[in-house]
């Protein structure tokens, strides 16, 4: 078959029905999907538009009080006696006797002996002044009775001018030779109560040069020694530290008023913590050279504590010294400074806005604030990661 046969035989096939459909079904599908659309949008619900509101945050707060408060200087210093000195001996002879309170450490009382020197000799030199004080005495009475009977006759012109003054002159030359024998009497006897030797004070003994047999000079030293009732501590503190004690005894150098600060002062000893209590009562003349720091005294006269343990010369101490005491002061935890010199305070509407402070210092746990907020007012003291100004805020209470 041809070409044109095959195409006459395919025109035939074509009818005018299918040619219909083919037109009239797409146009009733596109129809329907319009109606459908339209009835989806003019159905579809209203949309209302509301402003969303911020949620307040739950914060802890504290309300601002002004109170009086002392405040403290945290430091450290060595204990030291108030009085040291060295036991000298001052006749010559040989140690016969040391007491056993005469060792380093030891301890001692007031009054007690600690050593003996031999008296032999400086008992004939007492016994020597005694007969030079006899014979003394003995001439300036015959001198005397001379004069006065040499003066007996003069008033009966029996005697001449010159015995006058030679009964005159005699007289005035055992006088004086009786008061020195008397000297030298009171130097023998003081020398032999310089034999014994005793403690000056309640103390102890730092270091000992002497034992039995050792023969003494006069100026050689026996043991250093120290007054055991009174120590004292020197502390040395920095510019920063000395604005927070009294004034007067920065400007004088000591208190004038007698009004010391009190001190109290502990560390570990023999196993145990143990305090003492101490007054501030001074400060060096001098300023350290290397540190820059000034040395303050604090005076411990009670140098025994309620456990019964005495202080030691040369132990190290914790100080914590009483300073000046501020009439208003706001105390606040240290959560709640921000950027270093700023608080957040909750207004009346309950928002939170940043107020700068003024910080004095910071003591462990809290800040020390002297300006910038009033009484009453509320602080927040919650660690807040992020804040805004402004931001709204719920008060635990």
């Amino acid at each position: 078959m041809d070409n044109s046969e095959y195409g006459k035989t395919s025109m035939s096939n074509t009818t005018p029905n299918t040619l219909r459909y083919r037109i009239i079904l797409p146009a009733l599908i596109l129809g329907g999907a319009l109606l459908l659309y339209g009835l989806l949008v003019g159905t579809q619900p209203e949309l209302t538009h509301s402003k969303s509101q911020r949620q307040p945050t739950t914060i802890r707060a504290t309300t601002v009080i002004t109170q009086p408060h002392t405040l403290r200087v945290n430091a450290q210093g060595t204990a030291r006696a108030t009085t040291e000195t060295s036991l000298i001996a001052q006749v010559p002879g040989e140690v016969i006797w040391v007491s056993p309170s005469l060792r380093a450490g030891g301890h001692f009382n007031q009054g007690e002996t600690l050593l003996k020197v031999d008296t032999r000799d400086l008992s004939v030199q007492h016994q020597k002044a005694q007969a030079s004080v006899v014979r003394a005495r003995a001439e300036l009475t015959y001198a005397s009775s001379e004069l006065t009977r040499l003066k007996a006759l003069m008033a009966k012109e029996m005697v001449s001018d010159s015995a006058l003054a030679q009964a005159e002159r005699a007289q005035a030359v055992a006088s004086a030779a009786t008061l020195n024998a008397e000297a030298d009497l009171d130097q023998a006897e003081r020398n032999l109560e310089r034999a014994t030797m005793v403690a000056p004070f309640n103390g102890r003994v730092k270091s000992e040069y002497i034992d039995v047999g050792q023969f003494l000079q006069p100026g050689e030293v026996v043991a250093d020694i120290y007054n055991s009732d009174s120590m004292e501590v020197r502390i040395p503190l920095p510019d920063s530290q000395l604005a927070y004690l009294n004034s007067e005894i920065m400007l004088a150098g000591f208190l004038i008023n007698n009004e010391s600060s009190a001190v109290t002062l502990w560390a570990s000893f023999g196993g145990a913590r143990q305090e003492w209590q101490g007054r501030l009562v001074r400060t060096d003349g001098e300023i350290q050279a290397k540190s820059r720091m000034l040395n303050v005294i604090v005076s411990v006269e009670e140098t025994v504590n309620k456990n019964g343990v005495a202080l030691p010369a040369g132990l190290f101490l914790n100080a914590l010294i009483e300073g000046n005491t501020l009439n208003d002061a706001v105390l606040l935890p240290r959560s709640a400074i921000r950027n270093d010199s700023q608080v957040l305070v909750v207004d009346d509407d309950q928002t939170l806005h940043f107020r700068d402070v003024e910080i004095l210092r910071f003591e462990e746990d809290q800040a020390v604030i002297t300006a910038g907020l009033r009484p009453g007012e509320t602080v927040c003291v919650s660690p807040l990661q992020y804040v805004v100004e402004g931001m709204p805020v719920s008060v635990l209470e």
